[in-house]
């Protein structure tokens, strides 16, 4: 179990965090600049907090008032570097044991270590090659065999798939998710990419200068995101601070000066909101769509609730697609690939989005 309360005081903010971790891999995304890197840092002990502390299982890694400070190859922690860090002059297996010269260990039992390490990680052919002889793919899993060889008690692992070109990534991302689920230690990821967020992590933490502003699994940040940056990540429709009008007798809101959206809710004139719509709650027509769409809700008001663009980008995510329509409104809609190719869509094409008031969530700011 990993236990830490640390605070840092950074060029442009301070960073504070608190953070709990047992046998699992939790994640941790935001902005470039935000503090990621920064928190394995501290915690590898690379880094110095100005205050607070570190406990790993019954161990004190770091405790400001004690003035406890272990140095980094006394703390346990395996750390997988963003570039991998391997050294260019030393083969894969010197590599691998390299940090087991430190530890009190026999020369058998540190190659036996080593051996073991690179069969686990399907390396032990590449074991003479020096780094630049091997793909992406397998200075990672190189690199990764380094910090698991000292039988760490953390992993740490810093933008671990971003130096992998898009078609070696989802293959290694699916192996670096068995080695974690096998460990069963804490680990730590940071990533910016929300796909490798979603499949790696089993816990999701949102930092944003510094602080923790979202914690939760990947569904509870896709269904809820408690702002703009984080509904961007799963391509939730967010929009904040919105203006509550009248209109016909009921309530909408008002987005900007072309489109106003009906809901389902109640709303009070004189309270702000922050309107949130699912990319999936979203139908699209190829055509002008005609009245009524649906027999389920009232049509006086489904006006309002047509938005028309053109087709920007259309992304694949397995059997489901996400285009991305700019317009008088800016909306991500998702549909199964068989409804994407009925419709025949494409880039450039103009289409118009009929957003059901039901699907019109909006929460006070």
């Amino acid at each position: 179990m990993l236990r830490c309360r640390l605070e840092k005081r950074l060029r442009d903010f301070t960073l504070r965090l608190e953070m709990e971790s047992g046998r699992e891999t939790q994640v941790i995304i935001g902005p470039s600049g935000c503090g990621k890197t920064t928190v394995l840092r501290l915690l590898s002990g690379l880094l110095k907090p100005d205050q607070g502390e570190i406990r790993l299982g019954e161990r004190v890694l770091f405790d400001s008032e004690k003035r406890i400070h272990l140095l980094p190859e006394a703390r346990r922690i395996g750390f997988l570097f963003q570039n991998y860090a391997l050294f260019p002059h030393l083969s894969v297996k010197e590599n691998v044991g390299f940090g087991l010269k430190r530890m009190k260990l026999t020369k058998r039992e540190r190659e036996r270590r080593v051996e073991e390490m690179l069969e686990r990680l399907n390396i032990a052919h590449l074991a003479l090659n020096l780094p630049e002889e091997l793909s992406g793919g397998e200075q990672q899993r190189a690199a990764l065999a380094r910090a698991l060889v000292i039988e760490p008690e953390l992993l740490l692992l810093d933008e671990p798939l971003s130096a992998l070109d898009v078609t070696t990534r989802a293959r290694v991302r699916r192996e670096l998710k068995r080695t974690l689920q096998a460990l069963n230690i804490p680990s730590i990821v940071v990533t910016h990419d929300y796909e490798d967020a979603v499949s790696l992590g089993e816990r999701i933490l949102v930092m944003d200068r510094g602080r923790v502003v979202q914690a939760g699994t990947a569904q509870e940040l896709l269904l809820e995101p408690k702002s703009g940056f984080i509904a961007d990540f799963g391509g939730t429709n967010y929009f904040d601070d919105v203006q509550v009008i009248e209109s016909g007798g009921r309530t909408a809101v008002q987005l900007n000066q072309t489109v106003r959206l009906h809901t389902a809710k109640p709303l009070n004139l004189f309270t702000r909101y922050t309107l949130m719509i699912h990319p999936w709650d979203i139908r699209l027509f190829v055509s002008p769509p005609g009245l009524p769409f649906d027999q389920s809700f009232d049509h006086r008001f489904n006006r309002d609730n047509i938005v028309e663009g053109e087709i920007l980008n259309i992304l694949f995510y397995g059997n489901r697609s996400r285009i991305e329509v700019e317009g008088s409104l800016s909306l991500n809609v998702e549909m199964a690939q068989e409804e994407l190719r009925r419709l025949g869509l494409k880039k450039g094409q103009r289409v118009w989005l009929v957003i059901d008031p039901r699907a019109v969530f909006v929460v006070e700011m």
